[in-house]
């Protein structure tokens, strides 16, 4: 896969943001937690703006949602935590399911290989034939380069051993490495994907989202803690009148 020379993002949508020398950004731009909101809600929320993201994690041109299951999208610590029923625009027009999780350590390949065959097992079950599976693509974001050789993308393919040739069976396991900050699509993706700071990301409106997405939270969390200060003050205040009238209760006589 080339992810060097196209993108679906809206060339009017996607500015360079403020300058970060390449060290500064792989120390102060990874933020675990934010990392989590954002990853948790983004592939849950519009298909406008899931699949300009899907589009350039896949290197493709267009495509488009069919259904979108974001089964265990709560759950991003256990694969897959969104899955895309998708259509790909090329001649043929072509159908594939797209899994996706998160990585925040070395991923372990054995989950992936389970996770694709356990949707070939779904997809039979559900009465298709075996000659009628789709392409899947299971797509792995890593917090970090694991395997450690720079790639922007690790593709695993089937393929025969003696002459590499590509088996062609349609799975493809796709491992994103999370410290590509390169001028590339797939290089602002990422790059957004860890940012901390909404103005900083080059697609305005995936800033803008998350932006929205941060208020959001940060307003929620303002109200439980105030919720709960309110409380504590009303329980502080029942105990010292319980307290009060056990005094005058020990200096009644009986």
């Amino acid at each position: 896969m080339d992810h060097t020379d196209k993108s679906c993002l809206d060339e009017t949508d996607v500015t360079k943001p403020s300058n970060h020398n390449q060290e500064k950004e792989q120390s102060d731009f990874y933020n675990p937690l934010l990392i989590d909101l954002v990853m948790r809600n983004l592939f849950c929320s519009e298909k406008n703006l899931i699949e300009p993201v899907l589009c350039t994690l896949l290197d493709k041109s267009k495509l488009m949602i069919l259904d979108d299951f974001h089964r265990s999208a709560l759950d991003i610590y256990r694969p897959p935590y969104a899955i895309f029923d998708i259509l790909e625009f090329v001649k043929p027009v072509k159908r594939a399911f797209v899994y996706l999780r998160r990585a925040k350590e070395y991923p372990n390949p054995l989950d992936d290989r389970y996770q694709c065959a356990k949707f070939d097992m779904e997809f039979k079950d559900l009465g298709n034939k075996v000659h009628d599976l789709p392409e899947i693509y299971h797509v792995v974001i890593m917090d970090h380069d694991f395997f450690g050789e720079g790639e922007p993308v690790y593709e695993a393919q089937w393929s025969f051993k003696k002459t590499g040739k590509l088996l062609g069976d349609g799975s493809h396991i796709l491992y994103i490495n999370g410290d590509n900050r390169s001028d590339t699509p797939l290089g602002r993706l990422i790059h957004d994907l860890f940012c901390p700071v909404p103005e900083d990301m080059y697609d305005k409106k995936l800033g803008e989202w998350t932006g929205e997405l941060i208020k959001r939270r940060t307003a929620f969390v303002e109200a439980v803690f105030s919720d709960n200060e309110q409380k504590a003050e009303k329980k502080k205040q029942e105990d010292q009148e319980d307290m009060e009238y056990a005094k005058v209760s020990a200096k009644q006589p009986s």
